[in-house]
């Protein structure tokens, strides 16, 4: 492939996996909010666990991870395509 080529491509499944994670972003944010709620743990009381902070913590950032991960993910893909041809 030539390197325009490649860009094109890069380009192409750079927005298509865009795309898969913004569909996957209102679920994953609606998992969250439902484990965050009272009926689940808690984490907006002022009694909770060292334990259940930190899991309140780690809930918090699954969904800053899994964007960060998928657009690193891409990115390196693509930068991998360009370097090798």
């Amino acid at each position: 492939m030539k390197k325009g080529q490649v860009m094109i491509y890069g380009i192409m499944l750079f927005v298509m996996v865009f795309i898969v994670m913004v569909i996957f972003t209102k679920p994953m944010k609606d998992m969250s909010d439902t484990a965050r709620d009272v009926d689940h743990l808690n984490c907006s009381s002022s009694v909770i666990s060292t334990g259940t902070k930190l899991t309140c913590l780690v809930v918090d950032l699954q969904l800053f991870f899994f964007v960060a991960t998928v657009l690193g993910a891409a990115y390196g893909y693509i930068h991998l395509r360009r370097t090798e041809g």
